[in-house]
C-alpha cells in the first residue's frame, strides 16, 4: 500500500468516525478532505480500479445529496477502502 492510499484510508476512519459520532461540524471538513485525498489518488489508479470507483461515488452523491450519511460511512468504510487497498 502506498503512502496515498494510507493517508485516505487515515482520513476516511476519521470521517466515518465522526459520521458515526453525530459529529457533523467535523464530518464535513474530514468529508471534503476525504475527497480532495481521493481525487489525488484516482490519478494513479488503473482503469479498472477507477471504473470500478466511479458509479460508487455516483452513489455516495446521492447519499448526500439525501443527507444520508450514515450510507456516506458504511461506503466509505466498506465499499471504497476494498477497492484502494486490493
Amino acid at each position: 500500500m502506498n503512502k496515498n492510499s494510507e493517508n485516505i484510508i487515515e482520513a476516511i476512519n476519521e470521517t466515518v468516525t465522526f459520521i458515526r459520532q453525530g459529529q457533523t461540524g467535523y464530518t464535513g471538513a474530514t468529508l471534503n478532505k476525504t475527497f480532495r485525498l481521493l481525487e489525488a489518488l484516482a490519478q494513479s489508479l488503473p482503469q479498472g480500479k477507477i471504473a470500478e470507483l466511479a458509479p460508487i461515488l455516483a452513489v455516495m452523491h446521492d447519499a448526500q445529496q439525501r443527507k444520508d450519511m450514515v450510507y456516506i460511512a458504511d461506503i466509505l468504510q466498506y465499499e471504497i477502502v476494498k477497492i484502494i487497498t486490493v
